[in-house]
Formats: C-alpha cells, sequence, structure tokens
C-alpha cells in the first residue's frame, strides 16, 4: 500500500515554497526516506493573481526541470503527480478550466478555506465546484480553521458537504494539535481522510511524515492508518467519493 502525500510545495519558483532547485531535491529525498512513496506537488493558487494557463505552464515547466535535475543526481526520490492548492475566492467556479487544476488524473481539487470569515458566498463557490464542474473538493489543512475565524455555523457547515478532509502531518507532531486533529477524525468519520505535509522547507515546514504515522498508528490503530492510504490510492484512481 502506498504512502501518500497529497499535499506539498515543492516546486521552485512558483510559491512560497521550495526557494530553489538544491532545496526541492532535498525536500524529495527527506520525503523518501520518511517512507512516502507518492507525493502530490500542489503549489498555490489564487485566482486573483493568475490565470490558469499561465499557472499551469509556469508549474509544468518547472517540475520538468526539477525531475530533469533529480534524474541527474544520484538522490532516491518519492514519485510526483502534480495538482494544485486552489484558494477558495468569489467567481472560481465560474473559471473555465478550474478541472486542469485538480490532481493529475483525477476529478479530486485541493481547496484551500480562507483565514478569516466563512460567508455564504464561500459555500456557493464550493456547491457549484460540485454541481457545475462535477469536481470533488479536498480540503486543505482542514485542522487549521477556527470556529472563532470562520464563524461556528459556518464552520460545522463545512463539515455537511461531499468532501474530503485533509489533515497535515504536521498536526500529528505536537499533544494540543493532536488533539484537535483526532477530534475532527473522530466527529466527522463519515469523511475520507488524507493526509499532507504540506511542506514549504526544511526546517519549519517540513515534511513530518514518519512522526505522524507513528502517532495515528499508536493512537488510533493500524488499522486507520491503512484505511488512510488505501482512501489516498483510491482517490488517485479517481473512484467516486461514494466509493472510498
Amino acid at each position: 500500500m502506498k504512502k501518500i502525500d497529497f499535499h506539498s510545495h515543492v516546486i521552485p519558483n512558483i510559491d512560497d515554497g521550495a526557494k530553489d532547485f538544491d532545496t526541492a531535491l532535498k525536500m524529495l529525498e527527506d520525503s523518501f526516506c520518511q517512507g512516502v512513496d507518492l507525493m502530490v506537488a500542489t503549489p498555490h493558487f489564487k485566482g486573483t493573481e493568475k490565470d490558469i494557463e499561465k499557472f499551469i505552464s509556469n508549474r509544468n515547466d518547472n517540475f520538468d526541470l526539477l525531475m530533469q535535475k533529480a534524474g541527474e543526481s544520484s538522490i532516491q526520490i518519492p514519485e510526483v503527480c502534480l495538482g494544485a492548492e486552489v484558494l477558495i475566492c468569489p467567481g472560481i467556479s465560474d473559471f473555465k478550466d478550474l478541472g486542469s487544476l485538480c490532481i493529475e488524473g483525477t476529478d479530486y481539487i485541493l481547496l484551500e478555506m480562507p483565514n478569516s470569515y466563512w460567508y455564504d458566498a464561500i459555500f456557493d463557490e464550493i456547491y457549484k465546484i460540485i454541481l457545475k464542474k462535477g469536481l470533488t473538493p479536498i480540503i486543505a489543512h482542514v485542522e487549521r480553521y477556527s470556529p472563532r475565524k470562520t464563524g461556528v455555523e459556518q464552520y460545522y457547515k463545512l463539515f455537511t458537504m461531499d468532501i474530503v478532509l485533509q489533515i497535515n502531518t504536521s498536526a500529528f507532531c505536537s499533544f494540543f494539535s493532536r488533539k484537535k486533529a483526532q477530534n475532527i477524525i473522530k466527529y466527522n468519520s463519515e469523511h475520507s481522510i488524507v493526509l499532507g505535509s504540506d511542506c514549504h522547507d526544511l526546517i519549519y515546514r517540513n515534511t513530518c511524515f514518519k512522526k505522524a504515522c507513528y502517532q495515528i498508528s499508536r493512537n488510533m490503530g493500524d488499522d486507520f492508518i491503512d484505511k488512510i492510504f488505501l482512501t489516498s490510492e483510491n482517490i488517485l484512481n479517481n473512484q467516486s467519493i461514494e466509493n472510498i
């Protein structure tokens, strides 16, 4: 069963992730050493700043160069596939080519919620992405959102939707964030869960994958971590949310 990292910022020259190709290669090597079999590279896409065509061109060019440099080196790295972390903003569901930001080969799209109050318009965008575009949202780093910022009613509304929950590995690496992550899982058992490192560098926002898997197995059981990675494989095989 593959260990899959659904959220990473390992491609340089595109967002606030890897600062250069050397750092990116070290991040990939670190992920491999921590047991990651496949990484989804998900650079930030903000609809207010970039058009999709330019974003994809920039992403793909830098990814191709990164893979070339990896091939020329002696390091071992995980398999890497492409996606994006798409910030929800007004009108994002109307983007003609939004589906091209999905995780490669799937109809699943990684969405980032605003770090502020969640107005009804935000949920309207998600509904349109599901119903109009036929895409399934994976909500990025769901443990980072707080009802105090989003609004209590709005916060819990998110968990009534047909979505996949992505939790950052770093959430399982400290006591207080681990309790919150475990409670999200406990009280949302009907939702599929995937893991993402959300790695941006080698020090402050690194992979933390091995420790997270250990803590999940220790606190929630081996069967649960196996379920996470089985779900992850099914998503990459583009199985519908009802079947995973």
